[in-house]
């Protein structure tokens, strides 16, 4: 009997991998070789991608764009190039190229300009808009083929039309899994996301009677809405059954209950956040035992002098919170809301021999190391933050003009860039345990990403009326 146990423990294993290598591992007579990689790490290529697309897109913007394209294209797309922050258009035609050119078009420029809109994506009206985007996607395209390379979009896409076969479907029996997990799906666009599906052995495959499970974690908040993110869209990638019923569960939050509230009224204030899904937040429940709400106090947004004055402030606030608290310098997060920002928090954390370690990139687990082992402040821009956790964090730079970072709130762009810095700062604030910290410039006011959270006093203000601005 216990040989027999030994026996199936054997045949038992847990494959922990990305989906650019399952999927690269399953092209058959195409595989690839690492040169041919964009970048191993998926994260990393989609980096790798944003950079193709930015040399790509100015490269058409300066050739062609004054003197032809502005001529001929629709003023709700000029206003978009002339207004948006070029980081901003970058994400989006990368968002457009994967979902729309490449997964729903196949590269055909008569298909992708039938395609039905999503919502949140470039606002392309008249054939020249189309012509401009499309423009830019055959010399990124091109740009890949000179140096013999191909994206995880490319990769993604042959493996689902590798597997999406019946010679894949037979070997599924054999070589499919049980079940597959998969964490931070709300990253995943549609083409990706319908690649699981055939990741598991058939359901009629499994003589046992238990049907090969797909279990993920998703994080609705951060999603990019009709991208490809939302519950019809999820259900049908992934295959679930229509009529299957739906089961609500709590939502327990690492963060005390104060600074769920702000993450909630931030959400909330954004009227379109939560058109596609359920707002998560809505059914919150909380574990925090005596020790830890000690340590919790209530989210702080303060408006200062100016940006030095802004970043004497938070390095302080993170000193004394540390000393008052007992708390590690590790287990606090400074963020700045923009490149400018955190390389004059840099500079001042130099000057006065501040112990800090500056992430990279998302997750940047060999700085957090580094932070822990020298027990130093944890330095960040604010698009890398996510998936971390922090006793407390610091926020510089939240005010009008810079989150959101425009005012030409009439224009397309603006209600992107909104909704984008709606996500941002949601996922900011819930990477603290125990308090936040926003400070902003007096000067410029207070960010109407937060008028919200004032009005309802879910986070404690200090700053010109807003009656006043």
């Amino acid at each position: 009997c216990l040989e027999k146990q030994d026996e199936v423990r054997q045949k038992q294993s847990i494959k922990i991998t990305t989906l650019q290598e399952w999927s690269a591992e399953h092209l058959g007579t195409n595989s690839i070789s690492d040169s041919e990689y964009l970048d191993k790490d998926a994260a990393e290529s989609k980096v790798m991608q944003i950079m193709y697309i930015e040399q790509a897109y100015l490269s058409i913007k300066s050739d062609l764009w004054d003197g032809t394209f502005d001529l001929v294209c629709s003023e709700r797309f000029k206003n978009f190039i002339k207004h948006t922050p070029t980081e901003s258009i970058l994400e989006l035609l990368r968002q457009e190229i994967a979902v729309l050119i490449k997964g729903r078009a196949s590269g055909d420029f008569d298909k992708f300009r039938s395609i039905v809109r999503p919502k949140y994506s470039l606002p392309l009206v008249e054939d020249a808009d189309y012509r401009f985007v499309f423009m830019v996607y055959n010399k990124y395209q091109k740009s890949l083929e000179k140096v013999g390379q191909y994206d995880s979009d490319d990769i993604t896409l042959t493996a689902l039309g590798q597997v999406d076969t019946p010679i894949w479907n037979r070997r599924r029996i054999r070589d499919g899994y049980d079940a597959c997990v998969i964490d931070e799906t709300h990253l995943f666009n549609i083409n990706e996301l319908s690649v699981f599906h055939f990741v598991n052995k058939p359901y009629d495959s499994d003589k046992t009677g238990a049907r090969p499970k797909i279990i993920f974690a998703i994080d609705k908040s951060q999603s990019s809405g009709d991208w490809g993110i939302d519950d019809i869209s999820i259900n049908s990638a992934l295959r679930f059954c229509e009529n299957s019923d739906n089961k609500q569960f709590n939502t327990v939050f690492r963060s005390s209950p104060d600074i769920v509230n702000l993450a909630y009224n931030i959400l909330t204030s954004g009227a379109t956040m939560f058109t596609n899904f359920e707002n998560p937040l809505s059914y919150s429940s909380f574990d925090f035992v005596k020790e830890e709400e000690i340590k919790a106090i209530p989210p702080q947004y303060t408006l200062v002098n100016d940006d030095e004055d802004a970043i004497i402030q938070g390095v302080g606030w993170a000193e004394r919170y540390c000393s008052e608290h007992e708390t590690y310098k590790n287990q606090v997060l400074i963020i700045g809301t923009n490149d400018i920002l955190v390389r004059q928090i840099r500079k001042y954390l130099e000057a006065h021999n501040k112990p800090f370690e500056i992430l990279q990139s998302r997750s940047d687990e060999q700085a957090m190391k580094k932070a822990q082992e020298g027990n130093k402040f944890v330095l960040s821009q604010i698009d890398y933050v996510g998936g971390l956790e922090f006793d407390a964090i610091v926020i510089i730079g939240v005010d009008e003009g810079r989150v959101p970072p425009t005012k030409t709130s009439q224009t397309d762009a603006y209600h992107v860039i909104s909704y984008s810095w709606h996500s941002k700062m949601y996922v900011a604030v819930t990477r603290a345990k125990y308090a936040v910290k926003i400070l902003g410039d007096q000067s410029r006011g207070a960010s109407p990403l937060l008028y919200s959270s004032i009005l309802s006093q879910s986070v404690d203000y200090e700053g010109p009326s807003l009656m006043d601005e």
